[in-house]
C-alpha cells in the first residue's frame, strides 16, 4: 500500500508482484463461483492452441507504453517498420525476445503496434506481464513503488503472418539483461529515459558525452510591451519589472484588487514568455521536462507544471496548453524566459545531462520548439493578456459575433481553452489565471493586434465595471488566493520545492521519469516546512517583507515571510514558509518586520525595542478558485 498526492488530496493505492496479483485473481474467481455472483472475474486470457500468434497493442498511449515496456527504441518507427528488442522483468531478467512493428493507426487515429514473440509457450506470460503493466497494479521496481508504465492500452491476441515468429536463439527466460546486452547491444536503447529492467544495465551504459547545464543571466535593456503607450495614456504608474517597463497601478492597488473580485480586471502580461512545442514527439518531450502528466491532456485542455533541473531544483513554473494534436503552447515567467528557452533547447538537442545518476540518458526524440515572442516566427507570434473576475465571461461574450460563439465561450470549463476570433482577431482563449478567480481568462494574441484587443475589451467591459489593472493588483490577488510566485514561494532564497509550496498534485511521481524526479522524491522524505497563508491581526501596521522572521508563541523563529500584500478587506495578507508543526488554520504567529535586515540588528534601536506583529494562519488557499486554474506567475 502507498499513496499519491492528487489534486483532490491523498489518493490511497496498492501494488503487488505479478504472481501475487494473479493468485489473488484466482482466489476472487473461486469465491465468486462459490457465491454465485453473476459476473466474470478478470483472469489471464488463454492462448489459442493453433496457428502463429502475435499481440496487437493499441491506444492513445501505445507508443509510450511500449517504450517503457521494451528495450528497443520505437521513437524512429513509422507504419510498416519494426524494431527488435526484449521484454525484461523488474530485476532485468528476460521474459521474451520480441519484434515490435508499427501499424497504421486505427479508425479513431490511435496508435497500433504488432508485437511478436519467440513462441506460443511464452505468449501467456507476455500477455499477463503487459496487461499487468497496463493496469498499473504490478510492482516492477521495489525501490520505486510510485512508477507506472504509461497506459492503459488495449492488448489483443491476434493471428500473426506466417513465418513472423521471432527465433529464440537459445535465449532462455530468466537470462540476465546484461548478458543479453553483451550478445546483442543493438536491441537495447540504453539512452532512453526509462524501460523496465533498465537499472540492471547501468554498468553497460556508455560514458556520458553531455555537459552539465548552467545558466548566467544576460544583461538586457529594459523592454516595453505593445501596450506601453496605452498604459501611459491611462495614467499608469510604470516601473521596471523582470526586465520590462510595466504598469504597477492605474488608480490604486486596492481599487484594482476590488475590481478583480467584484467585476473584472484587464492585465497586460505580454512580458511573459510564450513557447510553441510541436511535432510527433512533442508530448513525450514535454513529459520528460515537465513534472505534470502532459499525455493526459486532450486537445483544448491545459495544466500547470514545473520545469526542474537534474538536481530537482525549480527552473520555473509554467502553464502548458494543448491546442491541437501534436501542438502545445507553454507560457513561462518573464524573468525566466531566456533561461527556460536555453534549458529546453539544450534538452531538445540532447546536449546536456538530464539525470545525474544516469548522465547518458536523453529524450527519446526531439520536438520542434519556437519562441513565439521572436519576430522571426511571423504570424505565429503571441502575447498574453489576462481578463480576470466575475464579469470576464460577459465581456468576452459582448465581443462575440454569433450566439454560437457566445455559447461556446460559456462552455469553456476551468483549465480548458478554445481557438476562435473576437472582433475579427484570431485568439487562443484559456480559462486559466493567476488571481484565484473562478471566472478568468488568459488570451493569447498576435502583438500587432494586442492594442486593438485591449481597447475592445475595455470598451465592451465598461458596462460591467471592467477596468485596467496593474501588476500590484496581480500580486495582491494571487497572494490573497495563496498562489506562488517564482523566487518567493518557489525556489528563491529559501529553495522552496513544489511540495513545500502546497502543490504536490502537479508533480506526478507515477511517471517513471521526468527531469529532477528522483532528487525531488528523495527530498520530500525529509520535508519539514510548508507554505502557509496568514493575515495580520491589525490594520495600519508595517508591511512584512521577503525574509522577515516568523515566530511561534514562545518567540522561537519557525520560518520567514515570502510575500505580503493587501487583501479585499484592507488587511495585510501574506505567505510564509514555516515549520510544518505550526501550519494548522487559526494558529497564532508573530512577525518581526525588519525591512530585510538581520533580526539582531533591528530588535533594539536606541531606546526603542522592535515588537512583533500578530498574525493568524488562514486556510492554505482562498476558497473561490483555489488551485485548479493556477497560472505561471510573472
Amino acid at each position: 500500500p502507498f499513496a499519491y498526492h492528487g489534486l483532490a488530496g491523498t489518493l490511497p493505492r496498492g501494488k503487488a508482484p505479478l504472481p501475487a496479483l494473479e493468485a489473488a485473481q484466482r482466489d476472487v474467481a473461486e469465491l465468486a463461483a462459490k457465491a454465485g455472483i453473476d459476473f466474470a472475474p478478470a483472469l489471464s486470457e488463454c492462448v489459442p492452441s493453433e496457428g502463429p500468434l502475435a499481440l496487437r497493442i493499441s491506444g492513445a498511449r501505445a507508443r509510450q507504453f511500449l517504450q517503457g515496456a521494451a528495450t528497443a527504441d520505437l521513437a524512429p518507427l513509422s507504419p510498416g517498420n519494426a524494431a527488435a528488442g526484449y521484454l525484461l522483468d523488474e530485476q532485468g531478467r528476460l521474459i521474451d525476445k520480441v519484434t515490435i512493428e508499427q501499424e497504421a493507426p486505427d479508425g479513431w487515429g490511435q496508435s497500433r503496434y504488432l508485437l511478436r514473440g519467440s513462441g506460443r509457450e511464452r505468449l501467456q506470460q507476455v500477455v499477463a506481464w503487459l496487461r499487468s503493466l497496463s493496469d498499473g497494479y504490478t510492482i516492477f521496481g521495489e525501490s520505486d513503488i510510485f512508477s507506472k508504465v504509461e497506459g492503459p492500452v488495449k492488448i489483443e491476441i491476434v493471428a500473426a503472418p506466417e513465418g513472423s515468429t521471432v527465433r529464440a536463439s537459445g535465449e532462455q527466460p530468466g537470462a540476465p539483461g546484461a548478458q543479453l546486452y553483451r550478445r546483442h547491444p543493438e536491441r537495447f536503447a540504453l539512452r532512453k529515459t526509462f524501460f523496465v529492467g533498465q537499472r540492471s544495465l547501468a554498468e553497460a551504459a556508455s560514458v556520458a558525452d553531455k555537459a552539465a547545464w548552467s545558466w548566467r543571466e544576460p544583461e538586457l535593456p529594459v523592454r516595453r510591451t505593445p501596450l506601453y503607450e496605452h498604459h501611459r495614456s491611462l495614467g499608469a504608474k510604470m516601473v521596471p519589472f523582470a526586465g520590462w517597463e510595466m504598469p504597477v497601478w492605474y488608480t490604486s492597488v486596492s481599487e484594482e484588487h476590488r475590481a478583480v473580485r467584484e467585476a473584472a480586471g484587464l492585465f497586460d502580461v505580454a512580458h511573459m514568455g510564450v513557447f510553441e512545442v510541436e511535432g510527433p514527439h512533442a508530448t513525450t518531450f514535454l513529459d520528460a521536462v515537465c513534472s505534470n502528466y502532459i499525455a493526459w491532456l486532450d486537445d483544448g485542455q491545459s495544466c500547470y507544471a514545473y520545469l526542474l533541473d537534474p538536481a530537482g531544483q525549480i527552473i520555473d513554473d509554467v502553464m502548458v496548453y494543448h491546442c491541437q494534436p501534436e501542438r502545445y503552447l507553454m507560457v513561462v515567467n518573464a524573468s525566466n524566459e531566456a533561461k527556460d528557452w536555453d534549458w529546453l533547447s539544450a534538452v531538445n538537442e540532447r546536449r546536456v545531462v538530464i539525470d545525474q545518476a544516469r548522465p547518458w540518458v536523453e529524450i527519446n526524440a526531439p520536438a520542434v520548439l519556437r519562441n513565439l515572442k521572436d519576430p522571426c516566427t511571423g504570424a505565429r507570434q503571441r502575447r498574453d493578456l489576462a481578463l480576470q473576475g466575475p464579469a470576464s465571461l460577459a465581456t468576452l461574450q459582448a465581443l462575440a459575433a454569433t450566439c454560437e460563439l457566445r455559447d461556446s465561450l460559456a462552455r469553456i470549463r476551468r483549465t480548458e481553452l478554445t481557438e476562435c476570433e473576437l472582433v475579427g482577431i484570431p485568439l487562443v482563449i484559456a480559462r486559466t489565471g493567476y488571481t484565484g478567480e473562478d471566472i478568468g481568462y488568459e488570451i493569447l494574441v498576435h502583438p500587432d493586434r494586442a492594442a486593438e484587443l485591449w481597447q475592445a475589451l475595455l470598451e465592451a467591459g465598461a458596462p460591467f465595471g471592467v477596468r485596467p489593472a496593474g501588476l500590484g493588483a496581480r500580486d495582491s490577488t494571487r497572494t490573497e488566493a495563496g498562489l506562488p510566485l517564482y523566487g518567493h514561494e518557489l525556489a528563491g532564497p529559501f529553495a522552496i520545492s513544489p511540495i513545500e509550496a502546497g502543490f504536490p498534485g502537479y508533480v506526478k511521481y507515477h511517471k517513471p521519469f521526468f527531469v529532477g524526479r528522483q532528487p525531488l522524491l528523495d527530498r520530500e522524505a525529509d520535508r519539514s516546512r510548508e507554505i502557509v497563508r496568514f493575515r495580520l491581526d491589525e490594520k495600519g501596521v508595517r508591511r512584512p517583507q521577503l525574509g522577515d522572521p516568523v515566530t511561534n508563541r514562545k518567540g522561537q523563529i519557525i520560518g520567514q515571510v515570502t510575500s505580503c500584500s493587501i487583501d479585499a478587506d484592507g488587511y495585510l495578507l501574506g505567505l510564509a514558509i514555516i515549520d510544518r508543526r505550526y501550519t494548522s488554520q487559526d494558529t497564532a504567529l508573530a512577525i518581526f518586520v525588519t525591512g530585510g535586515a538581520p533580526l539582531e540588528e533591528t530588535l533594539l534601536r536606541g531606546s526603542r525595542v522592535t515588537l512583533p506583529i500578530g498574525a493568524t494562519v488562514l486556510s492554505r488557499f482562498r476558497v473561490q478558485g483555489a488551485v485548479g486554474g493556477t497560472s505561471a506567475g510573472e
